[in-house]
């Protein structure tokens, strides 16, 4: 390293950081990708479990219904 000039320091520096940037980037994507993957697989275990009790979305919004 100590014998690249200044401007390709500065290059392989710039290339660095670009690639970081950019794989912070894709993992961040990839765990907002997940999340909304988790978000989705709740709401429909939310669905089967209102079905499976006979409720409805409504229903819920309104608050369960004593039993």
């Amino acid at each position: 390293m100590d014998r690249l000039s200044l401007p390709a320091r500065m290059a392989l520096g710039s290339a660095h950081f670009l690639c970081r940037l950019i794989t912070g980037l894709w993992q961040a994507h990839k765990v907002r990708a997940a999340y909304a993957r988790s978000l989705a697989d709740l709401r429909d275990l939310d669905e089967a479990l209102l079905r499976d009790v006979g409720l409805t979305r409504a229903d819920q919004r309104r608050g369960y219904p004593e039993y």
